[in-house]
């Protein structure tokens, strides 16, 4: 999941309303710093999506801290190995996109 400035917001809520409609479970977002709202960190989420935060922001500082969600620091030029290696298997990405102009 891409973060910061391009923290794509209305996705990670629709990913957490569609993980309780669904009544999914075991589902893991990785990401970097994301800013914005956390909505996978509710009460009704939280057991359906597990955040893995390879970089924390204040807004999910708090969530770490009481083990809600997971931090795992790393430089940020190791994070394709973690994809390459297979350290972090997807089934789907999110992914954010633009047109250049």
């Amino acid at each position: 999941m891409h973060g910061i400035a391009a923290t794509p917001t209305p996705l990670l809520r629709c990913l957490s309303d569609w993980a309780v409609e669904q009544q999914l479970d075991n589902i893991t977002l990785h990401h970097m710093h994301l800013e914005g709202e956390t909505p996978w960190t509710a009460e009704n989420v939280k057991h359906r999506v597990r955040s893995n935060s390879l970089f924390t922001g204040h807004n999910l500082r708090s969530a770490v801290n009481d083990g809600t969600t997971d931090f795992n620091s790393i430089f940020l030029h190791e994070l394709p190995k973690l994809f390459k290696t297979g350290t972090i298997k997807l089934n789907m990405a999110l992914l954010t996109v633009g047109e250049l102009i």
